[in-house]
């Protein structure tokens, strides 16, 4: 990978300090981590959902589980979250798709080097959930420690 863009100054505004409250330390762990170096910046959109919140994403076709990894999990929190990718050159959110696999390229391989195995939403077969990253089923270290 050739080198990564350095934004020192990004911080997690608030709001989306607050939406990742409840995700599981690891993937908050990386995406601390991997903010400087995206390409673009994020906003967290959605950390941990309710059953409610859910279902009503299924019923109008935002979702397609009700097993989404965004439920509270068995250890108390989201596997997932949503990010919005935010223009640099009018300062708001973007769907573009580029933005996403570009975002994703660098979180990924960050993922990788601190040995976090995650799953991107724009990898999903039949579909494209470029906001969306999730730890791999299993994969906390809780998890793998218990099975070593």
């Amino acid at each position: 990978m050739t080198s990564m863009p350095s934004f020192p100054n990004r911080r997690f505004s608030r709001r989306s300090q607050r939406r990742l409250a409840r995700v599981h330390p690891e993937l908050r762990r990386l995406l601390k981590a991997a903010l400087p170096h995206l390409p673009y910046d994020i906003a967290i959109t959605c950390g941990m959902r309710t059953r409610a919140e859910q279902a009503a994403l299924v019923a109008r076709g935002a979702s397609r589980t009700m097993r989404s990894r965004h439920l509270r999990q068995l250890d108390g929190t989201a596997h997932a979250v949503d990010t919005m990718c935010i223009d640099p050159d009018t300062g708001r959110g973007t769907w573009e798709p580029h933005a996403y696999t570009a975002n994703a390229i660098v979180l990924k391989h960050i993922a990788e080097q601190e040995g976090i195995p995650i799953r991107w939403g724009g990898d999903f077969r039949g579909f494209f959930d470029g906001p969306h990253f999730q730890l791999c089923k299993g994969a906390s270290s809780h998890q793998r420690q218990a099975r070593a």
